[in-house]
């Protein structure tokens, strides 16, 4: 969740959708909401076998630890991103 409780959550998250169905033919996309009641399984599995992670900023992000090694994590935040020296 944002601070003040409220969750994160993508703004035309319709048109988001489609435009990720449209760029990755072939391939199968699916939309999975975190709970934070879920177990280290549930977590592990969430994120476990995806090739590519869409997600808004949060501590949930931590389950990229269980995303396979060629797997890509965009992240999308409503600040800009703090220069990361040597990238």
């Amino acid at each position: 969740d944002a601070p003040g409780g409220e969750p994160r959550h993508f703004a035309q998250f319709s048109a988001l959708l489609r435009l990720f169905t449209a760029a990755l033919p072939g391939h199968a996309v699916s939309v999975l909401r975190t709970r934070g009641d879920a177990g280290l399984c549930e977590q592990a599995a969430w994120v476990g076998g995806a090739e590519v992670v869409l997600s808004p900023h949060g501590a949930h992000l931590l389950n990229a630890l269980w995303m396979e090694p060629h797997a890509a994590l965009l992240e999308v935040g409503d600040e800009p991103a703090l220069p990361h020296p040597g990238l």
